[in-house]
């Protein structure tokens, strides 16, 4: 019995893009019969398995390649290389509106929609009280769905795809539409889902639900796979290279070659030979309400660096950042790092990403995360840093 439920294997797939208009009546007769293109490479050398059960997030900004590989999961398209190998009963939620008839009423369309999905007529009888009663349609369900909304779309695509009973769930960022009660209703049921074992691969741009709902991120950069593992081992990364160096560029049809990261890549300094990992867990002082972590490193030789941290609630991509860093010297050999932080304001019950971030020149190390639960509000007045070396 397998236990992939998909598998993508060296996938390349491009798309052919037209380029201007003959403007001139010579360039008309001499491309007569011909026009001017250019491949563009949506996705390069793809290699992905997603194991049956596991909850996966494709991120990438947008033109990466990740609704490119949810519909060659899909088989709605097909690759010019490779092989996708998918074991279950796929159930997709691509684009709104696709797989229904505007002309249609609702209620039509859901019976249409639940064919293509592999339902007979039998089966979306026995469903369609649940169907209608989910999406929360009411008497629209009787009117055209080319009068609805994009937020009514998706509550009656979402409605039958989960409605199906399927093996593999994917969606491609319509969640992003609609109303906030009916976004947390869906995300409950994604999560019953999840606890019943099905396979899940979620597109979106909200780090927040991927931190919330996944437990392997796939990020999708330049058509190619730059980093998977764990959310809190590619999101930081991811959100560095958005927000940071490349912030403000273009999409162009032409693709840079970059190295994929791999987890633990923060660890690496370029030649500075400088490790840091986790000793203990974030903790709550209990004296004074700060955070203390314990870190341990290791140098080739002596490094000045500042250390900060960074403080994120899961589910919301603001980072708490203190005002003030503070200079270190880490000797040759191995050490013992101690952070104790306290905040210019109150914590709202819920779990964190606590993060130390050393500053080496212009080289930036982002220690590996650690979480920690903070049960009721923190009412630190002031910020305060204190980070102790100790040699081991």
């Amino acid at each position: 019995m397998a236990t992939s439920a998909i598998e993508v294997c060296n996938v390349t797939k491009s798309f052919r893009v037209h380029i201007g208009k003959n403007q001139t009546l010579k360039e008309k007769l001499f491309y007569m019969g011909k026009s001017k293109y250019r491949d563009f490479i949506a996705l390069k050398d793809v290699s992905v398995r997603i194991p049956k059960g596991a909850t996966v997030g494709l991120i990438g900004m947008n033109g990466s390649g990740k609704s490119t590989l949810l519909k060659l999961i899909s088989r709605i398209i097909y690759p010019d290389k490779g092989e996708i190998r998918v074991h279950g009963r796929v159930s997709s939620l691509l684009e709104l509106g696709a797989g229904f008839h505007p002309e249609f009423t609702g209620l039509e369309n859901i019976y249409m929609n639940a064919a293509i999905l592999g339902l007979s007529k039998r089966e979306v009888d026995k469903k369609l009280a649940e169907i209608v009663e989910f999406s929360e349609l009411g008497d629209f369900l009787n009117e055209p769905v080319r009068s609805y909304s994009s937020g009514m779309y998706m509550r009656l695509a979402f409605s039958v795809a989960v409605a199906v009973d399927p093996e593999i769930l994917l969606v491609d960022e319509v969640l992003a539409v609609g109303d906030a009660a009916f976004q947390e209703k869906c995300l409950e049921r994604v999560r019953r889902l999840r606890r019943e074992g099905k396979t899940i691969v979620i597109v979106t741009h909200d780090t927040g639900v991927v931190e919330q709902l996944c437990d392997h991120v796939v990020w999708l950069h330049n058509s190619r796979v730059r980093m998977e593992g764990r959310p809190e081992e590619c999101i930081p990364h991811y959100l560095d290279e958005i927000l940071g160096e490349r912030r403000g560029t273009g999409m162009s049809f032409d693709r840079v070659e970059q190295p994929p990261l791999q987890p633990g890549d923060e660890l690496k300094d370029l030649g500075l030979g400088l490790r840091v990992g986790i000793r203990e867990n974030a903790e709550v002082l209990p004296n004074d309400g700060g955070i203390r972590v314990v870190y341990e490193a290791s140098a080739a030789h002596e490094v000045c660096c500042e250390a900060s941290v960074v403080i994120r609630r899961l589910g919301d991509p603001q980072e708490l950042r203190p005002r003030c860093n503070e200079k270190i010297a880490l000797p040759k050999g191995h050490s013992v790092l101690e952070l104790h932080a306290t905040l210019d304001r109150a914590l709202y019950p819920g779990e964190y990403m606590i993060e130390l971030v050393l500053q080496v020149n212009d080289h930036i190390l982002r220690a590996p995360a650690t979480r920690l639960w903070i049960p009721h509000s923190s009412q630190e007045e002031s910020l305060q840093l204190q980070v102790s070396v100790q040699t081991a």
